[in-house]
């Protein structure tokens, strides 16, 4: 098994590193990817990036790895559940076997797509929940529970959205990849995308953000790349707009705030 955890925008460089190396016929590992993101230019999920420049690897031997699962937690033994994902079942079972332990319970799937889609997007939305804390924290809008809540909760109907027209099956989106994830990333201080949306929410631009981090956010790039699939295949997804306009447009985070707000009522919908 190789276990790989790069920041996505270094995918491309590694992937091609890896596919230099050539496994003896028939002993050809698993390849199991947690890292979360989009390829900016491509478009691409890591585990096209991986397939596409590493000769030997085929998709029976491609797993997703993703969850809710800080870092910082998962270290001190803190009990954690995240999903294994391969359009073979028999390789996402054989990782769901060989990582869960005492503190760590992997569940499998079949829905790759779903599963890298929840881990990606999940971290842009994240930003947003920051927008709020910052905006909290700032006295300027009357942020709570309920603003937070309505934010995961139509942040997850955008994934989904962006999922199912890439063929990722709705319930990915309900489980641990998905809400399970959204929930984590945008409400815990652990959070680095929190972080970022946190300070861009208190008035800083985007570069003074990322000079005082040691650590990549990666719904930064993520979000670029997001928007650029999401219009690519005329999917609706204005929370991602909004922080792509934060982030990048420079627009005023109480303006977007208001527009985003004030958005022509609809029926929920989900997809």
């Amino acid at each position: 098994m190789v276990l790989i955890v790069v920041p996505s925008q270094f995918m491309g460089g590694v992937a091609k590193n890896l596919g230099k190396w050539t496994p003896a016929k028939g002993k050809e590992p698993v390849v199991v990817c947690a890292t979360k993101g989009i390829l900016e230019g491509t478009n691409q999920l890591m585990s096209e990036v991986l397939l596409e420049n590493v000769p030997w690897l085929t998709e029976d031997k491609m797993v997703a790895f993703s969850g809710p699962s800080h870092a910082e937690e998962v270290s001190r033994h803190i009990l954690t559940a995240i999903v294994a994902a391969c359009v073979n079942e028999e390789s996402a079972k054989f990782v769901q076997k060989v990582m869960s332990c005492s503190y760590l319970r992997v569940y499998s799937s079949t829905d790759i797509v779903g599963i890298e889609l929840c881990g990606s997007v999940k971290n842009v939305i994240a930003i947003a929940s920051g927008v709020l804390y910052g905006l909290e924290a700032s006295g300027k809008y009357k942020i709570g529970d309920n603003t937070r809540a309505a934010l995961l909760t139509r942040g997850q109907a955008e994934m989904c959205r962006l999922g199912k027209a890439l063929g990722a099956k709705s319930e990915t989106f309900a489980g641990l990849a998905g809400m399970g994830d959204l929930i984590v990333t945008c409400l815990s201080q652990h959070s680095r995308n929190r972080y970022v949306g946190e300070h861009i929410g208190k008035g800083e631009t985007l570069d003074q953000v990322l000079a005082g981090m040691k650590m990549i956010a990666e719904g930064v790039p993520t979000c670029r790349s997001t928007r650029a699939l999401a219009k690519k295949l005329g999917v609706e997804m204005p929370i991602v707009e909004a922080v792509y306009q934060m982030l990048f447009e420079n627009r005023k985070v109480e303006d977007v705030v208001k527009e985003i707000w004030g958005r022509e009522l609809k029926a929920e919908n989900w997809a």
